[in-house]
């Protein structure tokens, strides 16, 4: 199998409107792909999810939720060749999975690729990260440009983070580097680009035709949950 696109969630219609975007976003055979999920939900809420992906769609865990542990576990259980982590508030675009294979597997130095994600008003929400002089991650350019007349033509450019709320990475390249387990909220996905491109020295791709609109942080908000 080629790709396995690995989501954690609890909330039916969030994973259900990403779900169908998934349709238009990837072409691939529906034989090399499956979609796994760590459902974090109700058994009531569950009960309305719809698939409209046009893939196999599976509920492979039903835990608590943790996200560094929740997408460790369904990559365990993943056959894909390839991880595609996708945040259940993404909605992605147009051929955004088919843009965003070959970035990663046409070069062998590539370990992780990351998107283009805008706001819902098309300001750029994600296009690269980067640290201040506290080494704290920040999102380049967050809010000040819109994405689709600065960044979305460029062809792929590396940078020192993405976010792994639609993130690529081999199989193969996880199990050898997971995300760090220790993170009660937000901060596993820069360690684990760091560790990427300090201990398996590879590179860390933006690849801005793997885009997207990404409603960030929705469910924590709507629960109260917000700040890392």
């Amino acid at each position: 199998m080629r790709l396995s696109i690995l989501v954690v969630s609890r909330t039916a219609n969030l994973l259900s409107t990403m779900l169908c975007s998934v349709k238009n976003a990837l072409h691939l055979p529906i034989r090399e792909v499956e979609i796994l999920c760590s459902w974090n939900g109700s058994i009531e809420e569950e009960t309305r999810i719809e698939n409209g992906s046009g893939y196999k769609f599976s509920i492979a865990k039903r835990i608590p939720y943790h996200f560094a542990s929740n997408i460790n576990e369904l990559a365990n259980l993943a056959n894909g060749d390839v991880l595609a982590f996708v945040n259940d508030d993404v909605i992605l675009d147009r051929n955004s999975l088919d843009s965003g294979l070959p970035c990663l597997l046409d070069d062998i130095s590539t370990l992780c690729v990351g998107s283009l994600l805008r706001k819902s008003d098309g300001r750029l929400q994600h296009g690269g990260m980067n640290f201040d002089y506290h080494h704290l991650p920040y999102h380049i350019a967050e809010g000040l440009i819109n994405a689709e007349d600065v960044i979305s033509g460029l062809p792929p450019y590396e940078v020192p983070c993405v976010t792994g709320a639609l993130m690529l990475v081999r199989k193969s390249t996880f199990k050898e580097q997971p995300f760090d387990e220790g993170y009660i909220r937000c901060g596993e996905d820069v360690q684990l680009n760091l560790d990427l491109r300090e201990k398996i020295k590879g590179r860390v791709m933006l690849c801005p035709g793997m885009s997207g609109v990404h409603l960030e942080s929705t469910t924590r908000v709507e629960n109260n949950e917000t700040g890392n």
